[in-house]
């Protein structure tokens, strides 16, 4: 078998879609600083600001949802037996 090092044959990603990720790890990193934020404020507010063409209401779904589950790793767990 030979192996070739640094040989990435795979399709590059669209600009649209590395723009979408970078706008989707901004808002995820500002959930985690403002937790008493909601996530359709911190999206509006980004939206606003950011330069993101092609964001879809599937993809504000998904960052919203992204927002959530970082935020309930930091959240401490309520405890179910007292």
């Amino acid at each position: 078998m030979v192996c070739e090092k640094n040989c990435h044959n795979h399709v590059q990603d669209s600009e649209s879609s590395m723009k979408r990720q970078q706008f989707n790890n901004k808002l995820k990193q500002i959930a985690m600083k403002n937790i008493d934020l909601k996530p359709a404020k911190l999206i509006s507010n980004e939206l606003s600001n950011h330069e993101v063409d092609t964001v879809t209401p599937d993809d504000i779904k998904l960052i919203r949802k992204n927002m959530y589950r970082i935020r309930s790793c930091v959240l401490s767990k309520l405890k179910k037996n007292v």
